[in-house]
């Protein structure tokens, strides 16, 4: 039971970390674009 549900709280925040990164890579992509235009 425990090992289930763990395993299942990982995956979220597996899925989390993800999301948060895809997240990140848009911002910087954007700045990057932003100071290439100035």
């Amino acid at each position: 039971m425990l090992n289930t549900i763990s395993a299942i709280t990982m995956k979220r925040i597996i899925n989390l970390f993800l999301s948060v990164i895809v997240i990140y890579e848009k911002m910087i992509e954007e700045i990057i674009l932003q100071e290439n235009n100035e």
